[in-house]
């Protein structure tokens, strides 16, 4: 019994830990990536893609939405994580970012591979 009443808050020690490395590391990815987005330059974004991202999303497309919302948004001025899960190689972060002409929110997927975290899918949407 002392053994377990012991393993049981190591063991939740060790989770917690792990879950806070997960959320700093996936979180520098997001800043990075939102950081690369806005300088629209297609080859500073595709290191934090998953391959299938890139195919969802070639340059052409990208060059539109980056044109979109650097004509009706501007450039990205702050951003505050409101949620963070994750789930096995998972993680679903939500943000509330700030940019120069317009508020949103962003929803961030990101899955790790290889012990690296890429964005699997993201949104940013206005804020009505």
């Amino acid at each position: 019994m002392l053994k377990t009443k012991i393993l049981l808050p190591a063991l939740i020690l060790s989770f917690s830990w792990i879950n806070c490395a997960s959320i700093a590391e996936t979180d520098r990815v997001v800043g990075e990536f939102l950081a690369a987005y806005d300088t629209g330059d297609y080859k500073k974004i595709t290191p934090f893609l998953t391959l299938e991202l890139k195919g969802e999303l070639p340059e052409k497309k990208y060059k539109d939405s980056f044109y979109f919302m650097s004509k009706y948004y501007g450039k990205l001025k702050s951003r505050n994580r409101t949620s963070f899960s994750i789930r096995n190689d998972t993680a679903r972060l939500k943000y509330s970012l700030s940019y120069e002409k317009q508020e949103c929110r962003g929803f961030f997927r990101l899955i790790k591979r290889q012990e690296k975290w890429q964005l699997d899918e993201f949104q940013i949407k206005k804020v009505k």
